[in-house]
């Protein structure tokens, strides 16, 4: 029998095994925790800067990866809730995609029972390039 070496060892990589996911999420993440800490503006957020980023935030919302949030004027502040992910098909037969824009569907139907005054809510998807 012969020794196995790295070069012959076949295992699946970090990133098709989930990591490359978490890894998109996290360099997203730290893109708005550098507008929050240098106080830059997001397009997303009207041009303005967030004040809180928060990951994983369920059960508190339904799209619940990243969600970046930032005073308004008025009074009126802006909470975008994002759903990370690497490579979605967004074709009828996708399971996991349809799955995913039938939750945004409920919380963007949900908003307005559950809607805090003061608050606009927005809702996206990130998607890494190839």
């Amino acid at each position: 029998m012969a020794d196995e070496t790295d070069e012959t060892r076949t295992s699946a990589s970090p990133y098709s095994t989930g990591g490359g996911g978490t890894r998109f999420e996290h360099r997203l993440g730290t893109v708005l925790l550098v507008r929050l800490l240098t106080a830059g503006p997001i397009l997303e957020l009207g041009e303005r800067a967030p004040d809180r980023v928060a990951f994983q935030r369920a059960p508190a919302t339904s799209v619940d990866d990243l969600v970046a949030t930032a005073s308004g004027a008025g009074g009126t502040s802006i909470r975008l809730e994002i759903a990370v992910r690497r490579t979605p098909k967004f074709i009828r037969s996708d399971k996991k995609t349809s799955e995913l824009i039938a939750a945004l569907v409920r919380a963007d139907l949900g908003a307005e029972r559950d809607s805090v005054p003061l608050v606009q809510r927005r809702l996206a998807v990130a998607v890494s390039g190839q």
